[in-house]
């Protein structure tokens, strides 16, 4: 969440807004991110394909996020694509390397 909001506070210069206000932002995002997890999960449950529920569930996160983005934080339609871009790459890399470490740690305790 926190790495989110620092990241929103560099990217969103106009009009500068308190870090709390991104600190929301975000949480709100992630409670969004938390639905279309579960969303997948109920998916899974009734024989949708991982990769398929995956795929959907990134996009419609990428589709709500980019909305978000739009309403929340004024400024042109390039810079909404950029900002949409850079916190889905955080959020993979962040997934990525929670994973890992989670694999790390498991191998270490077995």
């Amino acid at each position: 969440m926190l790495a989110t909001a620092l990241l929103l506070q560099i990217l969103a210069r106009r009009p500068p807004a308190p870090f709390g206000a991104h600190v929301v932002f975000a949480l709100h995002v992630a409670s969004f991110e938390f639905l279309v997890t579960a969303a997948i999960g109920a998916s899974r449950r009734l024989g949708a394909s991982g990769d398929l529920a995956a795929a959907i569930g990134l996009l419609l996160t990428a589709i709500y996020l980019a909305l978000a983005i739009r309403r929340v934080y004024d400024g042109s339609t390039a810079s909404m694509v950029v900002k949409t871009t850079a916190l889905i790459a955080l959020t993979l890399v962040a997934n990525y390397a929670t994973s890992l470490a989670s694999i790390r740690l498991a191998l270490l305790l077995v």
